[in-house]
């Protein structure tokens, strides 16, 4: 469980190579072109985010675990890791290789500008 919640939070900070810093990356330079000073204060949300997942990572993963009944806890099951596979691959298939799917939403992106 740890390794996925992780991934999950560094996707969600926007490390290269993961799918939030696509989505991040496409989003500020989109609205640096009409919006340059919001896009500025608009990239400090990164920063806050680094902010607080790293410690909650460092908390939740690394820490000690306090109560002995939290030490009984088992890791994901059979079950729960064929759901959660397929998901973190997409993460990194995403951050690494994103034109299949910004090929897919193109169009509709189009409309919209």
């Amino acid at each position: 469980y740890s390794g996925c919640l992780v991934l999950v939070a560094l996707s969600s900070i926007g490390l290269p190579g993961l799918n939030g810093f696509v989505g991040e990356f496409l989003i500020l330079i989109g609205a640096f072109g009409r919006h340059p000073w919001i896009t500025v204060i608009a990239t400090t949300g990164v920063v806050f985010a680094a902010y607080y997942m790293l410690p909650m990572i460092r908390r939740v993963v690394w820490n000690d675990v306090g109560k002995p009944e939290l030490r009984e806890l088992v890791d994901l099951s059979r079950l729960e890791m064929a759901v959660m596979v397929p998901l973190l691959l997409l993460i990194v298939l995403m951050g690494v290789y994103p034109k299949p799917f910004i090929d897919r939403v193109a169009a509709s992106a189009e409309l919209l500008s």
